[in-house]
């Protein structure tokens, strides 16, 4: 079954690093994109089973997506990928979890093969319990 990923970042490096990470495994289908109005348009267009977000990003950041993600009808399982301090990343999850979003993982950068492999493992472990219509 093919998973598809979501991945919302500003920095190209990253985004394209993360992008790789997740594409490089069989079975993933990633999109990537690098601010909250694109990737509320992709979510509305598309069903995807894991949103990685970034918190710290001009504009509109990752905490306003994330009240956005929650507002859809239904929304992707949720990954939090940052640079921010512990203290922000947690308090970012537990927002999310109160909104409602099934948070799968809070990633320190740089993120490591490592951390993506947990992540699709967590993912495929969670697909049966809340199969996602493509």
């Amino acid at each position: 079954m093919t998973q598809r990923v979501l991945i919302l970042e500003d920095q190209p490096f990253q985004r394209g690093y993360l992008a790789h990470l997740f594409g490089s495994r069989g079975g993933v289908q990633v999109d990537a994109c690098e601010d909250v109005e694109a990737a509320i348009a992709l979510c509305a267009g598309h069903s995807y089973d894991l949103v990685v977000s970034d918190l710290l990003m001009p504009g509109q950041d990752g905490i306003q997506f994330i009240q956005a993600l929650a507002a859809q009808p239904r929304p992707p399982r949720l990954a939090v990928a940052s640079a921010a301090s512990r203290r922000m990343m947690a308090s970012a999850r537990l927002m999310a979890e109160s909104l409602g979003l099934e948070v799968l993982g809070v990633l320190s950068k740089p993120v490591v093969a490592a951390d993506v492999e947990a992540l699709l493992e967590a993912l495929a472990q969670a697909q049966p319990e809340s199969p996602r219509v493509q």
